[in-house]
């Protein structure tokens, strides 16, 4: 079967010819020939989804007629076939040429390969060539499905390999126009790795597992692989996302409106006194800064008030303490025998005579009496000794007015201080 369908040239009667000038005739027909082979010399044609005949087409234009043609000439053309525009005899005309199988046609309008099956136009599958040894690239299936064709998962041990679950391939992955690559598996898993059967391959994958997306890498050499990112979400939150690197460097700017913990070291640049690296949002020039190796700066409005170095701390302002007093607490026992519990180191607000505490207090505790405009007895606890003036008694008697003060030296023995007799 003649690849093109040329036409003929008559042996010198008219039998052929459409003028009865053969030679006229044979020009026509060689004219018309020679455009054809111009055109898919070419290897294109102008669509294969134009419907109505061009009303000024130009000499050599070359289409697939589609289904719902339209016009004088392409009307009576049959469907797939290809409308050529070349030179007649005085005037220019539509010639209808039949495909056969195994042309291929690029159609410029939507920049694609078509070829002719026999019975049909259909997408050209284009296959890369090997990379490494027989892998190849995947190939595309039927023109405009966006479908990868299955095969085997040898077939996919190549620079890329696309995987539904580990190691496999399912038996369509489709390539949605509007969502991108689509991976349909209970474990989605896009799988990016090399092949040189070298100890250091690279792998890295892309899986989904319940609520976590995780990127991971590895190597031959790595019995495990080592969870890079992984995202953790909930319903259409994502709660976590947790990165396994010695260091996370990011060159932009952070911007976390949660709370955050570091396990690691955190490093920042060294900073100045105008714009500390550890400063507020709201407050750019406050901060700390690193002025030099092992010194540090507290900047306050873009001004260094503290100098934090070896050997000493400078400050630039005088250092004021606090100008509140110290007060003794007061005990809650105001007569009787005392205890060290409410009694030890406390003033106690004396409404009687008092029995100091007999045990439960330390070496150094004492007690403040204060008579609270009364005299009061102040009487020591049995097996004990209490001094006056450096001489032991049983009790003694402050002043209407004058604060006693009981101090406890261990091994059971109390000294008075103050007006008491």
């Amino acid at each position: 079967m003649p690849a093109l369908s040329l036409a003929l040239l008559g042996r010198g009667t008219s039998a052929n010819d459409a003028t009865g000038d053969t030679a006229r005739d044979g020009a026509l027909k060689l004219n018309r020939n020679a455009r054809l082979l111009e055109a898919l010399a070419k290897g294109a044609v102008i669509s294969a989804t134009t419907t109505a005949q061009p009303a000024s087409p130009s000499v050599g234009d070359l289409y697939i007629i589609p289904s719902g043609k339209t016009g004088t000439d392409w009307s009576a053309m049959t469907n797939g076939s290809l409308a050529l525009y070349a030179e007649n005899d005085g005037a220019n005309s539509w010639y209808e040429i039949a495909p056969q199988e195994g042309l291929l046609v690029f159609v410029r309008d939507v920049d694609t390969l078509l070829s002719y099956t026999g019975t049909a136009w259909a997408g050209a599958a284009v296959q890369g060539p090997a990379t490494h040894g027989a892998n190849t690239f995947p190939r595309w299936g039927a023109e405009n499905s966006k479908t990868l064709v299955a095969r085997s998962a040898s077939e996919f041990r190549g620079d890329l390999g696309l995987y539904a679950a580990a190691g496999t391939w399912s038996s369509t992955q489709t390539f949605a126009a509007a969502t991108g690559i689509i991976v349909a598996s209970a474990l989605p898993t896009l799988r990016l790795y090399e092949t040189d059967a070298a100890a250091d391959e690279k792998n890295y994958s892309f899986e989904v597992s319940g609520g976590y997306f995780i990127l991971r890498a590895r190597d031959d050499a790595a019995a495990n692989p080592v969870h890079v990112i992984v995202i953790q979400r909930s319903g259409t939150s994502i709660v976590e996302i947790e990165m396994n690197a010695p260091m996370f460097d990011f060159n932009g700017a952070l911007d976390v409106s949660g709370s955050g913990k570091f396990g690691g070291v955190l490093l920042a640049p060294n900073g100045s006194v105008s714009a500390p690296a550890y400063s507020f949002s709201g407050d750019s020039n406050t901060g700390l800064y690193n002025i030099a190796a092992d010194n540090i700066g507290l900047s306050l409005g873009g001004t260094k008030y503290v100098d934090f170095a070896v050997a000493k701390t400078a400050f630039a302002h005088p250092i004021e303490a606090p100008t509140a007093k110290a007060r003794i607490p007061a005990s809650s026992e105001t007569s009787g025998t005392l205890t060290a519990a409410a009694s030890a180191n406390t003033r106690v607000p004396c409404a009687g005579n008092v029995t100091l505490p007999s045990s439960g207090m330390t070496d150094g505790d004492c007690i403040l009496i204060d008579p609270r405009g009364t005299a009061r007895t102040i009487t020591r606890p049995g097996g004990h000794t209490m001094y006056v003036a450096g001489t032991n008694t049983a009790t003694a008697t402050t002043g209407a007015h004058n604060i006693a003060v009981a101090m406890y030296h261990g091994a059971s023995k109390w000294t008075l201080q103050g007006a008491v007799t």
